[in-house]
């Protein structure tokens, strides 16, 4: 069997230093972990955003165009129509 082994000057100190080393790279871990969790939610909201401006605009230019033109059938009328086609369908009688 062999004997413990003392520790020198380049084995890290006391133990007091150790142990302070070991839980500060568990603490930089965890918040690293943190850092790049939260880098990770603002890079995909800036991605979402710039990937969702030009469809986002191109709706409001399609709502302005259906708002300038008159002769568009009413919602009204082509959900009547749909529900009678519906009902037309699901009719057992």
């Amino acid at each position: 069997m062999r004997p413990a082994r003392r520790p020198s000057a380049g084995d890290g100190g006391s133990c007091v230093a150790r142990c302070l080393r070991f839980c500060g790279a568990r603490l930089c871990s965890h918040a690293g972990l943190c850092g790049l969790v939260v880098a990770y939610s603002v890079a995909g909201a800036v991605l979402f955003e710039r990937l969702e401006r030009s469809s986002l605009s191109a709706g409001r230019e399609r709502r302005e165009d259906d708002q300038m033109q008159t002769s568009a059938p009413s919602t009204d009328g082509l959900r009547t129509a749909c529900l009678d086609d519906l009902w037309n369908i699901t009719d057992w009688r």
